[in-house]
């Protein structure tokens, strides 16, 4: 995830989205990186790909809230 970052922040998405997936594969439901995922795509121009990403990311996020109550 941290290259992932460091690649978004340097404006290179499509190189971040790599980084992003094997993350996920990692830790599929860390909502950050669905998040950050969404951005790269967003930033590319994919914007179905990005709603998803960002769809994923809020059902994990409310997810992990309802279970920390």
């Amino acid at each position: 995830q941290q290259m992932g970052d460091l690649l978004l922040a340097c404006e290179k998405p499509l190189e971040a989205i790599s980084y992003y997936e094997k993350a996920l594969e990692i830790n599929p439901e860390f909502s950050g990186i669905h998040h950050n995922l969404a951005c790269c795509y967003h930033t590319r121009g994919d914007i179905e790909k990005a709603d998803i990403c960002f769809q994923m990311g809020i059902a994990f996020f409310s997810t992990s809230q309802i279970i920390a109550e």
